[in-house]
């Protein structure tokens, strides 16, 4: 898969393993430990929640983790790998300012897709302010996701994936896989959090409902 899921049920721990960028990324849920070790990576990645400080840095792998805890809403940028990962948790704010572009939108460097949030449509990605609507089309990955959390709807495909409608609750079931649109969805009932893999992008995206 060259991207491993890894469930420590011991620990009530997600943990998400990206092997094709040697880094893994932790997000603690009801964790109280402050810190996890990656031996196998030899660097510690730290979840500084509890001691108020506000980002921390691995220079090692040149990738900066930023925890903004005005917006609630942590943030890992890997910088080397031209790829921005947003975790977006319950928050009180209708966009998220990217200082350097000083406009209200995330951008994803290896899609080249602006993300935005609107506050209107309160859906936590919009694909570009001129189109209007309440989804996210990923060019570069030739898939269209959708996250319509106003509509109560965790995933949605739309037709050109070959897959018109994906509804994960209704089903009760802890996964789906979706293979004539090369995309796996996987719903940890645990931790109720909705994990998307795009096997073949070598890409994990990881939707946080509130």
């Amino acid at each position: 898969y060259i991207v491993s899921f890894v469930w420590l049920e011991s620990f009530t721990v997600p943990f998400v393993m990206l092997k094709s960028y040697r880094v893994l990324f932790v997000m603690l849920r009801g964790y109280k430990v402050p810190f996890v070790m990656l031996k196998c990576f030899k660097v510690p990645f730290v979840m500084l929640k509890s001691y108020k400080v506000p980002f921390v840095m691995l220079k090692s792998y040149k990738v900066p983790f930023v925890m903004l805890k005005g917006f609630k809403v942590p943030f890992v940028m890997l910088k080397s790998y031209e790829v921005l990962f947003v975790m977006l948790k319950i928050s009180k704010v209708p966009f998220v300012m990217l200082k350097s572009h000083k406009v209200p939108f995330v951008m994803l460097k290896s899609s080249k897709v602006p993300f935005v949030m609107l506050k209107s449509h309160k859906v936590p990605f919009v694909m570009l302010k001129s189109s209007k609507v309440p989804f996210v089309m990923l060019k570069s990955y030739k898939v269209p996701f959708v996250m319509l959390k106003s509509y109560k709807v965790p995933f949605v495909m739309l037709k050109s994936s070959k897959v018109p409608f994906v509804m994960l609750k209704s089903h009760k079931v802890p996964f789906v896989m979706l293979k004539s649109s090369k995309v796996h969805f996987v719903m940890l009932k645990g931790s109720k959090v909705p994990f998307v893999m795009l096997k073949s992008y070598e890409v994990l995206f990881v939707m946080l409902k509130s």
